[in-house]
């Protein structure tokens, strides 16, 4: 399976030939990554935010504009302290995203698109989970960050971030020393509306079966 992984790659700039790369069984080569570089040698904190995830965001970008260009955004991005892992440890995860429905064939392309470009590792779980019919694609990196799309079936795309624990180049970040590139530092070229109102409302513009009056169909 690796070698045919390797052959994968290597015809990449062939679309024809891309979707039968795009192997259901995508975790035999990748599985699911938690990180693992040993923690002190991870790239730091403010690595990241320079350098890795502006790339992450491109693929997020690249999802968001085969859908149409428009992101809806909800929850605040927040960061902590890796306590367990050890001293001067932080995590950072950013705030929702949700993407209006594509094709899942078309997610995954684009997203395994993405990952090639940026040298990242990529999974995918096609099989339809739970009575949302909930299906995944996820981008990782041996430094334990990832970004992963949740495909709600008839409905929206759901994106997460997260750094993954990961030690910072100074101390005591606890008071909010991070500079967090707000969405549209990140994303652009897109068109970015509230995911939902102040009810708990989704707007229409981004869920096919959008529900007034809190119902969240695809958090």
């Amino acid at each position: 399976m690796r070698r045919k992984m390797l052959f994968c790659l290597a015809v990449v700039s062939l679309p024809f030939l891309v979707t039968s790369c795009l192997s259901d069984d995508a975790d035999a080569y990748f599985g699911y990554n938690e990180g693992n570089v040993p923690m002190l040698e991870r790239q730091t904190m403010e690595a990241y935010l320079k350098e890795t995830l502006p790339r992450y965001a491109d693929i997020v970008e690249d999802v968001a504009l085969e859908a149409g260009g428009t992101v809806g955004t909800a929850e605040e991005s927040r960061s902590s302290a890796c306590g367990e892992q050890g001293d001067n440890l932080y995590r950072i995860s950013f705030g929702r995203l949700f993407i209006p429905l594509i094709d899942f064939e078309d997610l995954r392309r684009a997203v395994w698109e993405g990952a090639h470009r940026n040298g990242f590792a990529y999974s995918s779980d096609p099989e339809p989970v739970d009575k949302l019919k909930k299906r995944r694609v996820q981008v990782t990196d041996s430094d334990g960050s990832s970004i992963e799309f949740l495909h709600f079936d008839n409905d929206v795309i759901s994106v997460s971030i997260s750094s993954g624990c990961r030690p910072a180049e100074k101390p005591n970040y606890r008071n909010g020393y991070f500079h967090v590139p707000a969405v549209q530092e990140l994303l652009p070229d897109v068109t970015l509306v509230e995911a939902f109102g102040e009810d708990g409302s989704e707007n229409a513009t981004v869920f096919r079966q959008a529900k007034p009056g809190g119902g969240q169909s695809g958090s």
